[in-house]
């Protein structure tokens, strides 16, 4: 990044983040600093009223890591459609790690629902992450994809997971 695009991002951030701040009642502090943006961050995205300036932030947001764990936060708090704006909102590497997880999100959602059956668990396993994975056997109610996962789970943690919630269950 250019040092003129990087100071007109700092500008804009610190606009952003200021009016964040005010709107989440926290203390701006040192803008410059990530911990310090981050702790305005945590009490926006509990205010559904500061979303949309949230995203700006991240837009802006000049430490990649940090907006990226904003995203990934915010994909589990809002819905399947303003997922897309989260992803849009990152620049990067980070932008397709963070898109992968909102895919994976709908997995989850639709293993959930009951909408995903062990047949097709069984078919798409081998493709998915260790965090999806730990996600479906923690949280699958279906016994089928419950079974398949204590057998066929990435990592012994996973499987472990699997049958203890299998067994909880019952």
């Amino acid at each position: 990044m250019s040092a003129e695009r990087w100071w007109v991002l700092m500008g804009l951030l610190d606009d952003v983040v200021g009016r964040l701040a005010v709107l989440v009642g926290v203390t701006a502090g040192d803008l410059e600093d990530e911990h310090a943006r981050w702790e305005i961050y945590l009490e926006a995205m509990n205010l559904p009223a500061a979303y949309e300036l949230l995203r700006r932030a991240v837009e802006a947001e000049s430490d990649d890591n940090v907006a990226a764990s904003v995203a990934l936060r915010m994909l589990e708090r809002t819905g399947e459609a303003e997922r897309a704006d989260w992803v849009n909102a990152l620049r990067g590497a980070k932008r397709e790690y963070v898109s992968r997880r909102a895919f994976e999100l709908l997995i989850l959602e639709r293993i959930i629902s009951g909408a995903m059956d062990p047949a097709e668990v069984a078919q798409e396993i081998d493709g998915w992450t260790d965090w999806l994975q730990l996600r479906v056997a923690d949280s699958a109610t279906a016994a089928g994809i419950l079974d398949l996962l204590g057998e066929a789970g990435r990592t012994r943690r996973i499987r472990n997971v699997a049958k203890a919630r299998r067994v909880e269950l019952k």
